[in-house]
């Protein structure tokens, strides 16, 4: 087993090669701050898209936090997670 950007990649099985990203995923995961850990039956609501221009910005280090992130989960939305391509893109829109 290889791991390479992320991706790692198992060709413990003869003519086969898998390829995931549960680790890098696990590793996003694991920075969230101890407030995000709700569940919901889906996080689309009617406000989903909906900019607060009244909401106050973020500060240096909650900004850098929430770029951080966005770039790594756009990355996994490129390889194995392709149903987060729609969120992370209109994360990156503001």
């Amino acid at each position: 087993m290889t791991t390479y950007l992320g991706i790692t990649i198992n060709y413990d099985e003869p003519r086969k090669v898998k390829f995931t990203m549960i680790d890098y995923l696990e590793d996003i995961l694991s920075e969230m701050p101890s407030d995000m850990n709700g569940t919901a039956k889906t996080p689309a609501r009617d406000n989903l898209f909906t900019i607060d221009d009244s909401s106050p910005l973020l500060n240096v280090k909650d900004a850098d936090f929430y770029h951080r992130t966005t770039a790594r989960l756009l990355f996994a939305a490129k390889r194995p997670r392709p149903d987060l391509q729609v969120a992370v893109a209109y994360m990156y829109t503001e």
